[in-house]
């Protein structure tokens, strides 16, 4: 029988292989290839999109499993040379990472607010990076 996903995991063990890095709450495997796709598309994804694409409710209490799943994600981006993605998970209300993504150290620094035009600035070239890269890997693809 198939694991449930709805299931809560313990916190991300560093040093995993591939098939733990299915086994949390999230499966980073899969938001990854959730996230490619929203960059592929050019358009950001909110915290309860990604919920509901795991077949689950937003859940505020359940936000530090997908953060933790975002660091690992970013982690093997970084790993393979190519823009982070976690910038692209958004709050609905303004479009806007939420503090963890803030607080990573995998990102430009950043001492400013975490909200206002500057911060949205900030995200965007963010953003705008991943976007690119896929976008361009995309065409590589298609045009041979």
């Amino acid at each position: 029988m198939p694991e449930s996903r709805g299931k809560a995991g313990g916190k991300p063990a560093r040093g995993r292989d591939a098939s733990d890095r299915n086994a949390g709450l999230f499966a980073v495997d899969e938001l990854e290839a959730l996230l490619v796709l929203r960059a592929k598309m050019g358009e950001p994804i909110s915290y309860g999109e990604v919920f509901r694409w795991f077949g689950m409710p937003f859940q505020r209490f359940q936000v530090g499993h997908l953060c933790a799943a975002l660091e690992e994600v970013d982690a093997l981006q970084r790993g393979r040379g190519l823009p982070e993605l976690a910038s692209l998970v958004v709050r609905q209300s303004d479009g806007l990472p939420g503090q963890g993504w803030w607080l990573s150290k995998g990102h430009d620094p950043w001492e400013g607010a975490f909200v206002g035009p500057e911060a949205a600035a900030f995200v965007r070239r963010h953003q705008q990076r991943a976007c690119d890269q896929w976008n361009d890997a995309k065409g590589r693809d298609e045009n041979g």
